[in-house]
């Protein structure tokens, strides 16, 4: 008797068989990762429950629990911005689950860029920064405040850092983070921003 039993192995295909197999399997990976991108962070009632959390720290990115002993998870994770020759620890935010919320949470840094000894010439990168800064909020619908460009007369700047969108609701907390890690405050030809790592 032979191994099959009598009966016709069915071929397995292969990608040299089926070359669009590679194309499907790419497209469901890229779904993936932009699910897992834009997953939100949702904790429900005074016991809670979450999903879509990293399994890793994410400064600036997740719900905590504050403090640590409280079985509710009411806060946001702080982290560190570095501007210039100036490094902060933030705290967490707390989130007062009493008062309900549709805000945008941020950071509004003042931060000074390089100039050239003259001070004729804006030169990239940040030399100092004002601080800490603390943790600000606003409606929603009102969108993120504005950057505000350094000159070469006044070398000063304000660079926005969008933590998220915070939705409180009958003691359920929403929140929709604008992404994960700390921030590192630029400028480059007059444009100050960020990076997050």
């Amino acid at each position: 008797m032979d191994a099959n039993h009598g009966q016709t192995p069915i071929p397995l295909p292969t990608i040299t068989d089926d070359p669009r197999w590679i194309g499907r399997f790419s497209r469901e990976v890229r779904k993936s990762i932009a699910a897992l991108r834009d997953r939100r962070i949702i904790l429900t009632g005074k016991g809670g429950s979450a999903f879509g959390t990293p399994s890793t720290p994410c400064p600036f990115g997740r719900i905590i629990k504050i403090p640590d002993t409280d079985p509710v998870e009411t806060g946001i994770l702080g982290g560190t911005i570095h501007c210039g020759d100036q490094n902060w620890s933030i705290e967490p935010y707390s989130i007062n689950l009493a008062s309900d919320v549709d805000n945008l949470v941020w950071f509004s840094v003042s931060a000074t860029v390089n100039t050239d000894d003259d001070g004729v010439l804006l030169l990239p990168g940040v030399d100092t920064g004002t601080g800490p800064p603390t943790w600000a909020t606003g409606a929603y619908g009102s969108g993120y405040p504005s950057n505000t460009a350094p000159t070469v007369s006044s070398p000063s700047a304000t660079v926005i850092l969008p933590i998220g969108r915070l939705i409180v609701d009958s003691g359920r907390v929403n929140f929709f983070p604008e992404g994960c890690g700390n921030f590192t405050i630029t400028h480059c030809a007059g444009t100050v921003g960020y990076t997050r790592a």
